[in-house]
């Protein structure tokens, strides 16, 4: 199961044109372009950012925005919780006697960058798998344990996404017209079994990562040689990053 675990969806991806350029430039640019849409706030940069990440999700067509699916029903059920949030507890002035007009505008930022940087940093880099990750980052001078926390808690989170998943839909299989209290109880079973099946998933996990000498046990190197366009990529990514940083301070 660990084995299965280590070496199933997430380490063997789906082929994608993006593969051509090297792992480590990938990561890199995925990171610049992360931390440097988190800054801006303009809408315009945003949209620029937004037309740049949707570029990278239709790179494969049809197949590759599929895949972004389910990630980002995810990723948008948590950010409404800034939805319930922000609106009342923000400060500033209100509509309605209770919404917080900055607030509104605090979720929707947050939720548009976040759609933003998801697109972006998976299409860059978590389609990789977790091979091709593992030695991009070594190629970094990542040093091995902040690799091993990094991939298999990117492996894992998969895992545990769709564990509770299935759970969540057979509590509403099985009682669908459960009152509040009834609904917190079944919440609260749901996580604590959860926790518990991933505290003995992770010591079996720190076993067998132990015993095959870490993830280059599990997977031999596939780094290549950094080529020309590499160095295209890489830089064409950093200008567009810097254009966003110095529209954002100097003139919008």
């Amino acid at each position: 199961m660990i084995l299965r675990d280590l070496s199933g969806e997430a380490a063997a991806p789906a082929v994608s044109r993006l593969d051509g350029f090297d792992g480590r430039g990938r990561v890199f640019c995925a990171l610049a372009a992360a931390f440097t849409i988190s800054y801006i706030d303009s809408a315009p940069l945003l949209a620029a950012a937004s037309a740049a990440a949707g570029a990278l999700l239709m790179l494969d067509g049809r197949r590759g925005a599929a895949a972004m699916g389910p990630f980002l029903l995810g990723i948008n059920k948590m950010a409404m919780l800034t939805w319930f949030l922000f609106p009342v507890a923000y400060p500033g002035p209100r509509i309605w006697g209770f919404l917080s007009i900055d607030g509104m505008r605090a979720a929707f930022l947050i939720t548009w960058k976040l759609n933003i940087i998801s697109v972006t940093v998976f299409r860059l880099a978590v389609s990789m798998g977790a091979a091709r990750i593992n030695d991009a980052l070594a190629g970094l001078r990542v040093p091995a344990k902040m690799r091993g926390i990094l991939v298999l808690s990117l492996r894992y989170i998969f895992l545990l996404s769709g564990r509770m998943s299935t759970m969540a839909r057979a509590i509403r299989l099985r009682a669908p017209n459960q009152r509040a209290a009834a609904s917190m109880r079944s919440l609260a079973y749901m996580v604590g079994t959860t926790l518990i099946h991933c505290s003995d998933r992770a010591e079996r996990a720190s076993m067998a990562f132990s015993l095959r000498g870490g993830l280059d046990g599990f997977s031999p190197s596939s780094a290549g040689g950094w080529k020309i366009s590499d160095t295209v990529f890489c830089g064409a990514e950093a200008l567009f990053m810097l254009v966003l940083v110095a529209a954002e301070r100097l003139w919008i």
